[in-house]
């Protein structure tokens, strides 16, 4: 193994200490972005489960009211008999995202 032996004069030592504290606050700052961005990331999940939870609550009421009805499925998807459940079970999200823009 070889060792090196280094010269440097004062004001390199003093610019390789600068150098030094400057990449590590830069490492540091990076680093602390780097976690934000993978909380917001962490949480999307989150949020999409939470808009689709409050959709169909809204859905289901709009249904139970008789605002959303046989009327409503008939008109836009030409199907009298069809209901939130009978969409979801189709698993068509053609369908789906047809009645969340119809409803908004």
């Amino acid at each position: 193994m070889m060792s090196h032996l280094w010269l440097f004069t004062r004001s390199e030592k003093m610019m390789l200490t600068i150098v030094g504290y400057e990449s590590s606050l830069l490492e540091e700052q990076l680093k602390k972005k780097l976690n934000e961005e993978l909380k917001q990331e962490i949480n999307k999940p989150n949020e999409i489960v939470q808009a689709l939870i409050d959709r169909t609550l809204f859905i289901k009421f709009l249904e139970d009211n008789r605002i959303i009805n046989s009327f409503f499925y008939e008109h836009f998807f030409n199907d009298k008999d069809l209901t939130y459940k009978k969409l979801l079970k189709e698993k068509n999200p053609k369908n789906i995202n047809l009645l969340f823009e119809k409803i908004n």
